[in-house]
């Protein structure tokens, strides 16, 4: 599902810009220690834990070869027995930070960049699957319209086709009717002109006799 999918990309997103973050937050936890350092305010506890931060952040964002020659500078530090950091160990080491925060600023950046095309990618993409529905639905909405206007037509057409054999059967009946009215008037027509002829026979006969006298 496409919704599930920008979801899921989302939601790595967030997670990995929280870790840029966080590593961020840690080189800031270490230009504050390396002060501290030089001051001789700061222990080997703090040391380790700065480093440990870094390279637990390091291995979470899956650069640990952006981390290298910092974390090998403070591996460096925490050899020497007194933990002092003179004025070049510290700009040597401020430096490797200001690259490393340079780095991870520009990856966020980029990642950034990415989610941002991501998400205008999944809009269009969405809009187009939107108007594609859209295009569905009306297209139904028209096949649909089309089924009925044809079923109107078929019922029109069943009714007509209803009427027309009513009306045959109608008509069949007259003629039927017209037939045997006529058949019954040639019957009496011959029984008639039979019984004229013989009434006719009769009177020729009766005449005959008559004339005889």
């Amino acid at each position: 599902d496409l919704e599930e999918q920008r979801a899921a990309a989302n939601a790595v997103y967030k997670r990995r810009n929280a870790e840029y973050n966080e590593a961020l937050n840690t080189i800031s936890e270490g230009h504050h220690m390396l002060q501290e350092l030089y001051t001789g305010s700061a222990s080997l506890i703090d040391l380790n834990r700065v480093a440990t931060k870094m390279f637990k952040g390091a291995v979470n964002l899956r650069v640990t070869h952006h981390y290298v020659a910092v974390i090998g500078a403070l591996a460096q530090i925490a050899q020497k027995a007194d933990l002092l950091v003179d004025a070049n160990i510290l700009n040597r080491v401020e430096e490797l930070f200001k690259r490393l925060q340079e780095t991870l600023a520009q990856a966020i950046q980029e990642e950034d960049n990415a989610e941002a095309e991501a998400v205008e990618s999944f809009s269009t993409s969405r809009q187009k699957l939107q108007d594609q529905l859209d295009g569905l639905k009306i297209a139904e909405k028209s096949l649909r319209e089309n089924i009925s206007n044809y079923e109107q037509i078929i019922v029109k057409a069943n009714n007509i086709i209803a009427q027309a054999t009513t009306k045959r059967e109608r008509n069949q009946n007259l003629l039927n009717s017209a037939d045997q009215l006529c058949s019954t008037f040639e019957s009496e027509y011959k029984i008639a002109n039979e019984q004229r002829k013989e009434e006719l026979a009769l009177l020729s006969k009766l005449r005959g006799i008559v004339e005889k006298k």
